[in-house]
């Protein structure tokens, strides 16, 4: 397990966070997460942790002065001079329960090339299959996003 790069992702998480959350709680979180993922998914199983972790904190809603999980998670810190980008809290809980339904694979894979900006290659290596594979798994899960985001 990479005990920095879970440092990392909690402390750059904590960054975009209001001021009750402390930097110890979100690095715990991401470190049990990531504790208990296997095959290399640590990473995932850290933010997953992470987010779960909110939910039950904050409940994520503007509308009390609390987060948004969606602009957290979607704000990125090199864009930070960019307006967030906010939808409805009925699109951000159809969204949440979408992401919801993807496996730890398909999340993997969704994660590294939208969210780490990894090439297929990369994501490819990280998982032991080969880039078709990995492009395989892409399509069929912004298809069953897209087909949850609808029947929502």
């Amino acid at each position: 397990m990479n005990i920095e790069g879970i440092k990392k992702l909690a402390y750059w998480t904590w960054r975009r966070l209001p001021v009750q959350f402390e930097l110890s709680d979100i690095t715990s979180v991401a470190m049990v997460g990531a504790l208990q993922a296997g095959d290399g998914l640590e990473k995932i199983a850290a933010k997953r942790a992470i987010i779960d972790h909110l939910r039950k904190e904050n409940q994520g809603s503007r509308s009390n002065g609390k987060i948004s999980l969606t602009t957290l998670w979607w704000n990125r810190q090199e864009h930070q001079s960019c307006e967030p980008y906010y939808i409805s809290e009925e699109t951000r809980l159809r969204l949440i329960r979408a992401v919801d339904t993807l496996s730890t694979q398909e999340m993997a894979v969704i994660n590294g090339l939208f969210w780490e900006e990894k090439t297929s290659r990369e994501i490819a290596r990280e998982l032991g299959k080969d880039e078709s594979r990995v492009s395989q798994i892409k399509h069929a899960a912004l298809a069953k996003l897209r087909y949850e985001m609808e029947a929502a």
